[in-house]
C-alpha cells in the first residue's frame, strides 16, 4: 500500500530530522555567537530538510489517491452512504488553510464508518488527527527556529523536533491501522465472484 510505504519513509525521516536537530542547535548557537546568525550554517538536519519535504507531497499525493478510491469503494458498497465533505476535499482538505485543521478528520471518519456499518466509536480517528496536528504545530515551530537565524528559540529546535516525531510515530502508527481497517472492511463486504 503506497501510502503507507510513502508515509514510512516520511515518518523516518522525521525522526532523522530529531535527531539530527541536537548537533544543529549547537551549530546554529556556535554560529551565532561567533557571527552574530545562522543564516550561513548548514547541517546535516538542514540537508535532511529537503528529502523530508518532498516525502510529505509524496505522500500527500498518494493519500489523496487512497482517499479517492476507497471512497469509491465506499459509496460501491453502501450507495445511500452520505459524506459530509465533497470528495474535491480528499486533496484539498490537508492544505487549504483552516478547513485543514478538520476536513481530514472527518474526511477519515466518514470512510471509517462507511467502510464497516458497524463502526460506532471514532475515538480513533481523533487521537490519530490529535496526534498529528500536534507533529504540524512542533512541525512549525521547528521550522521558524531553524530559519530564524538569529538564535531566538535555537535551543528549543531540539524539543520542537522531538515533540514532532513523537506525535507524528503515534499519529502513523494509528494511520496504518485506520487504513488497513478500512481495507480490510472494504474487502469484506465486497461481494467475491
Amino acid at each position: 500500500m503506497a501510502t503507507l510505504a510513502m508515509g514510512g519513509l516520511a515518518l523516518l525521516l522525521t525522526i532523522a530530522l530529531a535527531a539530527t536537530s541536537f548537533a544543529a542547535a549547537n551549530d546554529y548557537q556556535e554560529a551565532i555567537d561567533a557571527t552574530g546568525t545562522s543564516a550561513d550554517t548548514l547541517t546535516a538536519y538542514d540537508l535532511l530538510a529537503l528529502p523530508w519535504t518532498i516525502a510529505m507531497l509524496i505522500a500527500w499525493v498518494l493519500t489523496a489517491v487512497w482517499l479517492g478510491k476507497a471512497r469509491a469503494n465506499t459509496q460501491n458498497i453502501r450507495p445511500g452512504f452520505h459524506f459530509r465533505r465533497s470528495q474535491v476535499w480528499d486533496t484539498l482538505g490537508w492544505i487549504v488553510p483552516f478547513v485543514s485543521l478538520w476536513f481530514p478528520r472527518q474526511i477519515l471518519g466518514d470512510l471509517s464508518k462507511g467502510s464497516s456499518p458497524a463502526m460506532k466509536d471514532n475515538r480513533q480517528v481523533g487521537i490519530w488527527w490529535t496526534a498529528w496536528l500536534v507533529g504540524l504545530v512542533a512541525s512549525q515551530a521547528s521550522d521558524r527556529v531553524a530559519m530564524s537565524g538569529d538564535g531566538s528559540g535555537v535551543g528549543l529546535l531540539p524539543v520542537f523536533n522531538v515533540v514532532h516525531a513523537v506525535a507524528w510515530a503515534i499519529a502513523f502508527a494509528l494511520w496504518a491501522k485506520l487504513v488497513l481497517s478500512i481495507v480490510r472492511d472494504q474487502e469484506n463486504a465486497t461481494p467475491r465472484a
